[in-house]
């Protein structure tokens, strides 16, 4: 099965809901599953597109960087080319 997975931030930030998607991410990836996280880049500072732990990671560009009321990856309405299809 194919699935995505939506998260405002995901690793190497640290944090409980980081935590939480990426182990499930990670689980559902050893039973068989493709797996693909859609996050945040609030600084850009991190790669658009990698995989860790047979997990894709795919990271939008997010504003404000930081700021309070940031909008969440795909706001725009815009997926990156290959997601969901």
């Amino acid at each position: 099965m194919r699935i995505l997975m939506l998260s405002a931030r995901y690793l190497p930030f640290a944090g409980g809901t980081e935590t939480h998607v990426s182990e499930v991410a990670t689980r559902l990836v050893r039973k068989g599953h493709t797996v693909t996280v859609l996050t945040g880049n609030p600084d850009g500072l991190l790669p658009a597109v990698e995989t860790r732990d047979g997990v894709q990671i795919v990271r939008l560009k997010t504003f404000p960087a930081g700021g309070i009321g940031a909008s969440p990856p795909a706001s725009s309405g815009r997926l990156p080319k290959g997601i969901g299809t």
